[in-house]
């Protein structure tokens, strides 16, 4: 069975044979995690997603839409859902889900002198002359990015000493 042509297995599946809907499932579900991982940057989160898309196409039937290609459809919809969901936890946070920029939100390294100016309550203010704030966090970025290499040659250079 695993060497069949896609085109025939839809058809058996549009004719009710469940055996071919195994068939789609046990063809495309580790791609389609591994296609998902790459967008949603969590393996378990990336399965739950999977697994939702081949019961959704199950449940609402929505293989009996499906003219072509059944891993191309498979795939688009995995996608889609990914967008969705990555858009869906950017507008509840302001950064995005990605593990570089959550460990760099809660690192303190230190500012640039624009930047490095703290009111008397102990918050940081940006009182520098550039106006554009998309300039401000670049920079910051920049030296977040800067302070880790550094963090990260500490770490091996403290490592080889040990050996």
């Amino acid at each position: 069975m695993q060497y069949m042509d896609d085109s025939v297995m839809l058809a058996a599946l549009k004719g009710g044979d469940l055996k071919a809907y195994q068939y789609f499932f046990m063809k495309y579900y580790k791609p389609l995690c591994l296609k998902a991982r790459t967008m949603l940057t969590v393996m378990e989160e990336a399965e739950q997603l999977v697994q939702h898309v081949f019961v959704q196409v199950w449940e609402e039937q929505l293989y009996l839409e499906i003219d072509h290609s059944m891993g191309g459809y498979l795939y688009k919809m995995v996608h889609n859902s990914c967008v969705n969901l990555v858009r869906k936890s950017d507008s509840n946070d302001s950064f995005s889900a990605d593990p570089g920029l959550l460990m760099v939100r809660h690192v303190e390294f230190p500012l640039p002198t624009p930047y490095n100016q703290v009111d008397m309550n102990g918050a940081l203010s940006f009182s520098s002359p550039e106006k554009d704030r998309g300039e401000q966090f670049k920079r910051i970025m920049e030296n977040g990015v800067l302070y880790a290499k550094q963090l990260c040659r500490e770490v091996l250079r403290t490592l080889r000493l040990r050996k």
